[in-house]
């Protein structure tokens, strides 16, 4: 379970949530004193030790179900539901090995095989299937729907449809009845659904698994951080913003660090001497000269086309440090002055 809690903070981080190593060992010992039985308790014992900000409640949400609460694909069924005459039966499987026997590519072919024999792979042939295909190359939960369907693209799921419609035409022409069809038709369907979800769920994982690893898209940070921004790619712009982030993270904890030893500030020799007059000389009060640590911000912002990564890069710097900066305000122009605090102050700063 300690595992598979890592493996959850490494996709929460990698779904853009901060969580520092001293929260992740929070949350260890909180399921230590909570345990593991009460799924409700288990989950508010994550949230409160994980979920800082509000804003990130909803990718918690979304991402805990993932992880814990995974659900079985529905189960499969033999298609004729059991029903068909040991004549059907025969035609049905002899005219799906005829038609297995010419089907490329390879994972089309496993897959009408299950759905028609009833029988869901396993997840070492699942994930033998997805192997063949590009690996996903977004990490965060919103994305996994999608990269679904892209992986049942790549498979060609939509031809199963048409392989179905050829094999009952095939089955119709060699005197099956059709009452035996339909019911043919609608296990085959409902086993096609099942697949989808079981292939939905496998692309889940391997999801989960590049997060854990720390794998995914990312480059390498010397390389996108020699590289001019006009040159950068929409892909490459996201990458550097989650380095941006990090590299706010970094600064905030030296900043923090700093703040907490600088709170007395130094030694005020005069002040010190003038509030213990009152004691005849002897001084009794210590004064400090308090520090102001945190800065206050104008920043003006060329917005024009060719400084745009530029503007966007330093505002999301700034605004992710917004907690050792005591105010800022952000002005862009072109022809003329806009105020843009406000939609920082509405906003978070991606």
């Amino acid at each position: 379970m300690d595992r598979r809690i890592a493996e959850f903070i490494a996709g929460l981080r990698a779904a853009g949530v901060r969580v520092s190593v001293a929260e992740s060992a929070d949350a260890l010992r909180a399921i230590e004193q909570s345990g593991i039985t009460d799924k409700e308790f288990f989950r508010m014992a994550l949230q409160a030790t994980l979920v800082k900000d509000q804003a990130d409640l909803p990718t918690f949400q979304q991402l805990f179900p993932m992880y814990f609460l995974q659900k079985e694909a529905p189960p499969m069924k033999q298609p004729g539901g059991g029903q068909l005459s040991e004549d059907e039966q025969q035609k049905l499987q002899e005219m799906l090995e005829q038609m297995l026997a010419n089907m490329t590519p390879q994972q089309l072919a496993q897959l009408f095989e299950a759905m028609m024999n009833g029988q869901r792979p396993s997840a070492q042939q699942m994930r033998a299937m997805l192997n063949g295909i590009p690996a996903p190359h977004m990490n965060g939960p919103q994305y996994q729907e999608w990269m679904a369907r892209r992986a049942m693209r790549e498979l060609q799921f939509n031809k199963l449809n048409q392989l179905l419609r050829e094999l009952l035409e095939k089955l119709r022409e060699a005197g099956v009845s059709e009452e035996a069809l339909q019911q043919i038709e609608q296990d085959a369907r409902e086993n096609q659904q099942a697949l989808a979800e079981q292939i939905g769920q496998q692309v889940g994982q391997q999801m989960m698994e590049q997060a854990g690893q720390g794998e995914g898209r990312q480059r390498n940070m010397n390389e996108l951080l020699d590289k001019p921004f006009e040159y950068m790619t929409d892909d490459e712009a996201k990458d550097l913003r989650s380095l941006v982030n990090k590299l706010a993270a970094r600064l905030r904890s030296r900043l923090a660090l700093r703040q907490r030893r600088g709170k007395t500030g130094t030694l005020d020799a005069k002040g010190t001497i003038r509030a213990n007059m009152q004691f005849g000389g002897v001084p009794m009060l210590v004064k400090h000269r308090r520090r102001h640590l945190k800065p206050k911000l104008v920043v003006l912002c060329d917005r024009s086309r060719s400084t745009e990564q530029v503007v966007s890069f330093m505002l999301l710097l700034i605004y992710t440090l917004q907690d050792q900066i005591s105010r800022t305000r952000s002005f862009a122009y072109i022809d003329h002055l806009h105020d843009m605090s406000t939609y920082f102050a509405e906003h978070r700063p991606e």
